[in-house]
């Protein structure tokens, strides 16, 4: 009687065990389809990231072909009418640079009399 509560035990044991083994199985397979997905969806924001930026050193020479601003209000040199000629340039060309870049940028464009 000992025997079959222990090969009783041991069959229930095995089907729990057969159990626990598919429920992990599946949890695996639902992580690996999770995982998929995922880099997926990093795979297209990287490939339209690159699309959109222009290459470090591009960047670095279309921002030393912007001219510096030399303050003159009488001849119409202002900061407005200085920034109206490349808003664009920042806008649009320098749109993946972050914020504090495109402010260094400006200071570096202020002439020295400024």
């Amino acid at each position: 009687m000992a025997t079959e509560k222990s090969e009783t035990s041991m069959n229930f044991s095995a089907d729990q065990f057969q159990l626990l083994l598919m429920q992990q199985q599946k949890q695996m397979e639902a992580q690996l389809k999770l995982i998929e997905s995922l880099t997926q969806q990093l795979n297209l924001q990287t490939t339209e990231s690159v699309s959109h930026e222009i290459p470090s050193s591009a960047a670095e020479m279309l921002a030393n072909s912007i001219t510096e601003l030399n303050y003159d209000p009488e001849t119409g040199r202002t900061f407005e009418a200085w920034f109206k000629r490349w808003e664009d340039v920042f806008r649009t060309d320098f749109s993946f640079q972050d914020d504090a870049w495109k402010v260094r940028l400006l200071v570096r464009k202020l002439g020295t009399t400024e």
